[in-house]
C-alpha cells in the first residue's frame, strides 16, 4: 500500500540566478537513479553517465514540460518491457534557472550540456538545473544535501502522485503526454508562443519540432562515420540507398564534410557564454573528424598497395597430363627457356578507382618463352574427342604462347576446358560453332597445348634457378604425333 509524499528540505547554496514568482512552466525528467548528482553554488548538477559509443556523440539532456514522459515505441522510461519499475527518480526544474534550450517541445525539450575537461583526459558533461530543483525519489535513493527532496513509497502510481503534487504546488496543472505533445494541444504553436514570451533573443537558435530533425540529432549520427571507418578496413564499398554500391572512402569523406558543417553551424549559433559552457564538446568532435579523415586516407593507401601488388610468383594450377603423354613431352629448344629480361604486356585500360581517379590494372608477367619459328609443338590426337580433320579443312596453326598466356589470364587460370575455349575463340576469331569441323580441330590442338604449357611451366618454375635457364636439346616430333603445319 502506497503512502503520500513526504517533504524534506536542507540548506540551499546561495548562488546562481535569482528567480521570483511562479515559474512559467516546470521541466520534468525521469531517470532510473540520480547517478551521483551533486549540489554546488549553482544548485543541483546532474551528471551525464551514458558510457556507450552513442553516448559520446550525444550532448543533450531531455525533459518534458508539465507532464511525465510516456512510454512509446521509441523508448521506455517508466516501465521496462517486462513490466518492472524503471523510472524511480524524477527531477523537476524551473526553466529560468537553466540555459536557453536547444529545442523546445511539450514532450521533448532539450538542453546542451556543460562540457569541461576531466581528470582522465575526456570530457565531464552534465547540466546545472538550479537551486530550486526538486527531486522525487523513493526512500532508498540517496539524494545529496542541499536539494529539496520529495519521498514516496510504492510504485509508479505513488511516484506520479508525488510529481503531480509538486506541479500543483507551483500553480501548474499536470498535462497528459501524447506522442508529440499534450493531449488536445497544438505543440508547435505553444513552442512559438513560449519562445516569444521567454526567449526572444534566442528565437533563431531554438529548434521547434522533433529532435530527429534537429542539428543535435545530426551530430549524434556522427557515430556512423566512426563505424564506417572501422568497416573500411575490410570493405572497400558501401551499400547506399537502393542497393547502390559506392566507394567507401568517398562516402566517408562526404559524411565528414557534412558533420564539419553541422558542428560549425552549432558553434556559430552559440553565444559567448554558451561557447564557454558547452563549446568544448563541439570543438573536440571537430578535431576527432580530422583524425577519422586521416585514418580513412591511411586505410585507402593500404587498399591501393594491396591492389597494385604484383601477383605472387607461384606455379600455375594445373592438372597433370596422363603418364603416357608426359613421356612424350619434348623440352624446349636451346636458348628459349629464359624469360625476356625486360618488358611486360599491359593488359586492359585504366579503370575508375574505388578511391577516386583512375588506376591502371596490374600488368601481366613476362610472356612464357615460345619455340622459335618452324619448331612445331606435337599434338596427341585422341580419336574420341579429336576426329581426323576432313579433307579441305584448314589445320589449326601452331600454338602461340603469348596468346595462350592471354587465354590463361582471361580464364583466370581455370580448368583446361575453360582455357581451351578461350584460346580457340582467340585463334578462330569467330563464335565456337561457326565452323564446327575447324573448331573441333582447334579445340583438340589447344586442349593438348594447354596441358603441355601448364605442365612445362610447372616443371620450369619448380626447377632450381640454374636449371631453369639451362639449354635443352632439340627433339623432333615422334611419328606417333600429328605435327600441325602453319
Amino acid at each position: 500500500m502506497s503512502q503520500g509524499p513526504t517533504h524534506h528540505a536542507t540548506a540551499v547554496p546561495h548562488a546562481g540566478p535569482t528567480v521570483s514568482g511562479p515559474p512559467p512552466f516546470l521541466l520534468v525528467r525521469v531517470q532510473s537513479r540520480l547517478h551521483n548528482a551533486t549540489v554546488d553554488a549553482a544548485g543541483l548538477h546532474l551528471p551525464y553517465v551514458r558510457q556507450s559509443e552513442f553516448g559520446r556523440y550525444r550532448n543533450t539532456m531531455h525533459w518534458t514540460v508539465n507532464t511525465l514522459v510516456a512510454d512509446h515505441a521509441y523508448g521506455r522510461f517508466n516501465e521496462r518491457a517486462d513490466g518492472s519499475f524503471k523510472g524511480r527518480v524524477v527531477i523537476l526544474a524551473d526553466p529560468r534557472e537553466l540555459p536557453t534550450p536547444a529545442g523546445l517541445g511539450q514532450v521533448d525539450t532539450w538542453y546542451r550540456m556543460d562540457a569541461t575537461s576531466g581528470d582522465d583526459g575526456g570530457l565531464d558533461r552534465g547540466l546545472h538545473v538550479g537551486r530550486h530543483a526538486v527531486v522525487v525519489a523513493p526512500e532508498d535513493e540517496p539524494v545529496p544535501d542541499g536539494v529539496r527532496v520529495v519521498r514516496y513509497a510504492g510504485g509508479i502510481e505513488a511516484r506520479d502522485a508525488a510529481v503531480h503534487a509538486v506541479l500543483r504546488e507551483q500553480g501548474i496543472t499536470p498535462e497528459v503526454a501524447g506522442m508529440w505533445g499534450w493531449a488536445g494541444s497544438d505543440p508547435t504553436q505553444w513552442a512559438k508562443d513560449t519562445i516569444a514570451a521567454h526567449y526572444p533573443d534566442g528565437a533563431s537558435r531554438i529548434h521547434i519540432g522533433a529532435h530527429d530533425a534537429s542539428l543535435d540529432n545530426r551530430i549524434e549520427e556522427g557515430i556512423r562515420i566512426e563505424d564506417m571507418v572501422g568497416r573500411f578496413r575490410t570493405e572497400r564499398l558501401h551499400t547506399g540507398p537502393g542497393g547502390v554500391e559506392l566507394p567507401m572512402l568517398d562516402t566517408i569523406r562526404a559524411r565528414i564534410e557534412a558533420q564539419r558543417t553541422v558542428l560549425q553551424t552549432v558553434l556559430d549559433s552559440l553565444s559567448a557564454e554558451e561557447v564557454v559552457r558547452t563549446g568544448q564538446f563541439y570543438t573536440e568532435h571537430r578535431d576527432a573528424l580530422d583524425r577519422l579523415a586521416r585514418e580513412a586516407d591511411r586505410i585507402a593507401r593500404e587498399w591501393e598497395a594491396k591492389l597494385d601488388a604484383p601477383a605472387p610468383a607461384t606455379p600455375l594450377a594445373f592438372t597433370a597430363p596422363p603418364a603416357d603423354l608426359q613421356a612424350k613431352l619434348p623440352p624446349l629448344p636451346p636458348g628459349t627457356v629464359a624469360a625476356p629480361a625486360a618488358g611486360t604486356r599491359p593488359f586492359g585500360l585504366p579503370v575508375p578507382s574505388p578511391f577516386g581517379g583512375l588506376r591502371a590494372l596490374r600488368q601481366l608477367p613476362p610472356p612464357v618463352p615460345q619455340a622459335p619459328p618452324g619448331v612445331a609443338l606435337p599434338s596427341a590426337r585422341n580419336p574420341a574427342i579429336d576426329p581426323a580433320i576432313p579433307p579441305g579443312t584448314a589445320a589449326p596453326r601452331p600454338v602461340d604462347m603469348d596468346e595462350l598466356l592471354i587465354a590463361l589470364d582471361q580464364a583466370g587460370q581455370g580448368t583446361t576446358s575453360e582455357v581451351a575455349d578461350r584460346y580457340m575463340a582467340l585463334l578462330a576469331g569467330k563464335p565456337l560453332d561457326a565452323t564446327k569441323p575447324r573448331a573441333e580441330a582447334i579445340h583438340a590442338a589447344v586442349h593438348e597445348a594447354v596441358l603441355m604449357a601448364k605442365h612445362h611451366d610447372a616443371r620450369r618454375l619448380a626447377a632450381p634457378p640454374a636449371e631453369r635457364n639451362a639449354a635443352a636439346p632439340v627433339q623432333t616430333a615422334s611419328p606417333s604425333h600429328d605435327a600441325p603445319t602453319p
